[in-house]
C-alpha cells in the first residue's frame, strides 16, 4: 500500500520543465543575446561598412591583429590634428578621454585623462 508522500512522479511530471528551469533558460538566452549585441556594437559602433573596409593611419603598426574594432565619431578636424590625441591614448599614458568620474570609477589605478597633447607620448612601440 502506497502513501501519498512516497508516490513516484509519473513520466509526464518528470519531463515537464519546471518554472525555475524555464526562467533560467530565458535569462541565459537573453544574456547570450545581449552579449552578442554588445560585442557587435563594441566592435563597430558609429562606423559605416565603407569606413570599416578602409586602410587607416596606423594599420601598419599591427599587421595581423587578433581583434579589430572600428568605432567612429565625426570630428571637424583634419586627421593630422586628431592623430596626436589617438597615439597617446592608453593605460598609464594619456588615459581614455573619459569623464573624470568614469576615470575614477573604472580606472582608479590610472591617472586622469589628458586634456592636452603630451610630446613624450607621441610614439608607439
Amino acid at each position: 500500500m502506497r502513501t501519498s508522500h512516497s508516490r513516484q512522479p509519473n513520466r509526464r511530471q518528470m519531463t515537464r520543465p519546471t518554472r525555475y528551469g524555464r526562467r533560467l533558460t530565458a535569462a541565459l538566452s537573453a544574456g547570450v543575446l545581449a552579449e552578442a549585441v554588445l560585442i557587435r556594437l563594441g566592435q563597430s559602433y558609429g562606423s559605416t561598412r565603407e569606413e570599416r573596409a578602409m586602410r587607416l593611419s596606423g594599420d601598419h603598426i599591427v599587421p595581423t591583429p587578433q581583434v579589430v574594432t572600428n568605432q567612429a565619431i565625426t570630428i571637424d578636424a583634419h586627421q593630422d590634428c586628431v592623430w596626436p590625441w589617438l597615439v597617446q591614448m592608453g593605460w598609464h599614458r594619456a588615459g581614455w578621454y573619459t569623464a573624470r568620474w568614469v576615470d575614477k570609477l573604472l580606472f582608479p589605478l590610472n591617472w586622469p585623462s589628458a586634456n592636452r597633447i603630451i610630446p613624450e607620448l607621441q610614439h608607439i612601440e
